[in-house]
């Protein structure tokens, strides 16, 4: 399990049930000043074309704004990305080895019915 790829698909998912997707995040946070400008080549036009067709961002001539209902929904994405994240982390970390395998009697003397277990 590569823990990258679960969180990417996490944070995927988690943007799909909110209907948005992961340019639209990056978009929105570019410009509520969380990432780097979304003017870059890396920000589609037909991505800001979305948001606004949607009223979360207006151009202001040269530049694009969030509006308020975009500052709103940036920030539902926001928490959802965050939660996604870190249930998707937690889910891929290690969790410890159980040394005596499950078995409640191994290692214990006196405590089972293995033959050895009482022997002194």
């Amino acid at each position: 399990m590569n823990p990258h790829a679960e969180v990417s698909r996490a944070i995927d998912a988690a943007l799909a049930h909110h209907g948005a997707d992961r340019d639209e995040w990056m978009a929105l946070s570019a410009l509520a000043g969380a990432i780097p400008d979304p003017g870059a080549p890396d920000v589609a036009a037909e991505t800001l074309d979305r948001l606004a067709a949607h009223g979360w961002v207006s151009r202001d001539g040269d530049a694009w704004a969030l509006t308020a209902d975009g500052r709103a929904r940036r920030a539902l994405l926001a928490d959802t990305v965050v939660a996604a994240t870190g249930a998707a982390a937690a889910a891929a970390r290690p969790r410890p080895v159980n040394r005596f395998g499950g078995n409640p009697h191994h290692g214990f003397r006196g405590a089972g019915p293995r033959p050895d277990a009482d022997a002194v």
